[in-house]
């Protein structure tokens, strides 16, 4: 586990969360670039697309995991998939729709920004496990169990690894989009087809996840939304296709 600096620049601490993360970010611009090519946008707008959805991510999650931790009085660490997931949705909407260039064909350019997204949670992921964040409910008689060191809040006890669970899942989802891109359908089918697949994981996930985080009755917040993406991808995923 190093959720301790390794290094710095400019003062800056990097461990391995902060790393992973980065290279996440950093390997969703080329796969960016090619999802674009494919469908004959321009290289010169994926970059702006790509920064709106970075900044969007830091900013716009940050401000929503703060307004969550205001709203239910608890100190949230860090920012939840969930809401940065749902910062980029938000932002990237309103950019695009004020482009005339991009004005009607809003998710024929976000359908480029999911598969990208889905890489960039598998390396998230990776670096909270490293890290030992967002670590999951004992399971000491499950095989995939780990046990984290000295200083850690689960220290000796076997739990549930649910950071390396979500990576996993997250690979299917990433191959699935993949897949699905060569299939002729409507823009915007990869959005809502990330949006199911990622309430249905990550629905699953926090049943075994054991860090505090905000409830809403029996299920955790991030369950609630979970179950509003999956509702809302599978609406407009039939919708949009043909009978």
């Amino acid at each position: 586990m190093y959720p301790q600096n390794l290094f710095s620049i400019a003062g800056i601490g990097f461990n391995l969360y902060i790393i992973f993360y980065a290279l996440g970010v950093i390997l969703a611009l080329p796969l960016m670039f090619r999802l674009a090519r494919e469908r004959d946008i321009p290289a010169s707008n994926v970059m702006p697309i790509w920064i709106i959805s970075v900044a969007a991510a830091g900013l716009g999650g940050g401000a929503i995991s703060w307004i969550l931790g205001e709203v239910f009085d608890i100190v949230i660490l860090g920012i939840s998939a969930t809401e940065w997931i749902t910062a980029v949705i938000l932002a990237l909407a309103f950019y695009l729709w004020l482009l005339p260039w991009a004005r009607g064909r809003v998710f024929r350019y976000m359908d480029v920004v999911f598969p990208p997204i889905a890489l960039a949670v598998v390396f998230a992921r990776i670096g909270c496990f490293l890290a030992g964040c967002c670590y999951g409910i004992p399971a000491e008689n499950s095989w995939l169990a780990v046990t984290f060191p000295a200083g850690h809040p689960t220290a000796g006890i076997p739990v549930h690894p649910t950071q390396l669970y979500e990576a996993a899942g997250m690979l299917v989802v990433l191959a699935l989009l993949l897949v699905l891109r060569k299939v002729p359908a409507f823009d915007g089918k990869l959005v809502w087809v990330f949006l199911a697949s990622y309430g249905i994981l990550r629905f699953v996930v926090e049943f075994y996840r054991g860090h505090p985080r905000p409830m809403v009755g029996p299920l955790s917040l991030n369950q609630v939304v979970c179950l509003a993406f999956l509702v809302i991808g599978s609406l407009m995923v039939l919708r949009k296709s043909p009978a």
